[in-house]
């Protein structure tokens, strides 16, 4: 799980906090991280059912959006 991943992404896969957050830039691996966590939870006894892990990008947050409610820039 831990291969390839640089120190801090590392540091996200396994944290042990119950609940964790990564917010970084495009192409930083942030669905790599995401992966490799549910990954090392399954590994460390987890039960599949416990883990809910969100992804989306911009693109789908903007599809998906209201105006009133969303601050995100779609041009």
């Amino acid at each position: 799980f831990l291969d390839n991943l640089s120190a801090e992404q590392r540091d996200a896969v396994v944290a042990e906090e119950q609940h964790i957050r990564v917010i970084a830039g495009p192409g930083s691996g942030k669905t790599r991280v995401v992966a490799a966590r549910v990954g090392w939870l399954l590994h460390q006894g987890a039960s599949a059912r416990s883990i809910l892990a969100i992804t989306f990008t911009r693109k789908v947050c903007c599809a998906t959006r209201t105006p009133r409610r969303s601050s995100v820039p779609c041009d």
